[in-house]
């Protein structure tokens, strides 16, 4: 895997301009592969960081002195539209722009009042409010070293919003605030229990709690110990493995409960340190990165069974 590059999404002309200035165009066959889906040789995660600087960097040039302006009005709403395409494969959903192309960021930014050569400085303004947020969280995610496999272990759920909020909240609180991220570790398991059993269609009632959901999460996918092939080689190390990941929902909630957010303590767990809390985050992370992957092959085998 390498990771892309803005200058890929150019192609040099065969004469330069007027002024002397090579010419290029727009990669319109890479753009279009990518609304299409991922490329070859690209990970999601880096071509949606990619995306995200040179769109911001186009809508800065177009907005200001026009330094590093590479695009005409429809080839911004064509990088527009692969940028946020690109950012729903990696689940970040809701990035809503209030324009579609150059000449739409114009009328915007006329009716915010920045218009004329002394708005510059309010138009960069208006575009670190959109991308900033955007930015924080593309970062807390490469951080957090969860950009690599983002979008292969989640794209097996129709909506893993709230797991991801969950992610992205307990790595941020790891140093700050420990027992936040314990009790973020719980809700990030317990999230994936109930999104795992209703794509099984597996019913769970609201008063199950994090143990209860993840027992029968185990069940479904056939997790349990006791349930595998007694023909499969070195099944006494594969059970102790599955015990053991048995065991990771049930010690996480065990966990939050004794020192984790959540719940009202008579007094404040003085032992917890961020040291601890990156095993229950790091833990939450195994378990559900392992049951997701197990549910794709599940639902998978389910797509090829006679009948399906």
């Amino acid at each position: 895997m390498t990771f892309m590059e803005q200058d890929e999404f150019f192609i040099a002309g065969a004469t330069p301009d007027v002024w002397g200035t090579p010419s290029e165009t727009l990669n319109r066959a890479l753009v279009d592969s990518l609304l299409r889906g991922p490329v070859a040789e690209r990970r999601d995660f880096e071509t949606a960081e990619c995306l995200v600087d040179l769109v911001h960097d186009q809508l800065r040039g177009f907005g200001t002195d026009g330094v590093g302006l590479r695009v005409d009005n429809n080839e911004a709403r064509v990088l527009l539209r692969a940028m946020t395409t690109v950012l729903s494969r990696i689940r970040i959903t809701d990035v809503r722009f209030p324009f579609r192309d150059l000449d739409t960021f114009r009328t915007y930014w006329i009716k915010q009042g920045a218009a004329g050569t002394g708005g510059y400085q309010a138009r960069r303004e208006i575009l670190r409010e959109l991308f900033q947020p955007l930015e924080d969280r593309l970062g807390t995610l490469r951080s957090s070293g969860h950009s690599e496999s983002l979008a292969p272990v989640f794209a097996v759920l129709d909506n893993p919003a709230a797991i991801l909020d969950g992610v992205e909240r307990a790595h941020r609180s790891l140093d700050a605030d420990p027992r936040l991220a314990v009790g973020m570790a719980k809700e990030m398991v317990e999230s994936t229990c109930k999104l795992v059993l209703d794509k099984l269609t597996v019913p769970h009632g609201k008063a199950d709690d994090a143990t209860q959901l993840a027992v029968r999460v185990h069940q479904s996918l056939g997790l349990h110990a006791k349930s595998l092939d007694q023909q499969l080689e070195n099944i006494q190390g594969l059970r102790s493995v599955l015990g053991g990941l048995n065991s990771i929902s049930q010690g996480i909630a065990e966990l939050r409960n004794a020192a984790g957010t959540g719940h009202g303590p008579a007094e404040l767990p003085a032992w917890l340190q961020p040291r601890h809390a990156r095993l229950a985050v790091g833990a939450a992370s195994v378990w559900i990165r392992f049951i997701l992957e197990t549910l794709e092959v599940r639902l998978a085998h389910m797509d090829s069974e006679p009948g399906a």
